[in-house]
């Protein structure tokens, strides 16, 4: 079942990766 259209699941993707980007890099930070 989908509930989100295109739109949405990009910009979701989006909105995750640069999550995982961020805490990747205080990660390094901390490093």
């Amino acid at each position: 079942m989908e509930k989100f259209s295109i739109k949405e699941k990009d910009i979701y993707n989006r909105q995750k990766v640069s999550f995982h980007l961020v805490c990747n890099r205080q990660e390094s930070y901390n490093n």
